[in-house]
């Protein structure tokens, strides 16, 4: 298993790109794991109009090439609550890849406005 820390840290307008990450010939699934707002976090992207998008890319061949946007993921900011009504602090997406690639990379695109969180990413 692989853990990738994102510190705490204001993400600017714009796209982040991985570096490539070879994974085992036994991986299956890579997550990703955000901090969120909450009452107690109020600083921690609050704003709904600040859209992250997650797409990660897989390679078959060692790196040399990728299929990009393999998997994508959309969400807007803000408090979220669960259906019974109490705080979501962490958002939680999960990607699996059968067969498993040689080699991943992600991008992290924010748009509309800044956004403040800290994250794991977990290949496992």
């Amino acid at each position: 298993m692989l853990n990738v820390v994102i510190p705490l840290e204001d993400h600017p307008v714009g796209k982040q790109v991985s570096a490539p990450v070879a994974v085992s010939q036994w991986s299956r699934g890579w997550q990703l794991f955000l901090e969120s707002c909450t009452l107690a976090k109020p600083e921690i992207w609050p704003v709904p109009e600040t859209v992250l998008t997650v797409s990660l890319d897989c390679s078959y061949d060692g790196g040399a090439s990728y299929h990009t946007q393999q998997f994508v993921w959309a969400q807007g900011g803000g408090r979220m609550l669960n259906r019974d009504g109490r705080e979501i602090p962490t958002r939680h997406i999960r990607f699996f890849a059968k067969p498993a690639p040689t080699h991943v990379r992600w991008t992290l695109e924010v748009r509309g406005k800044p956004m403040r969180t800290s994250g794991t990413v977990t290949i496992s």
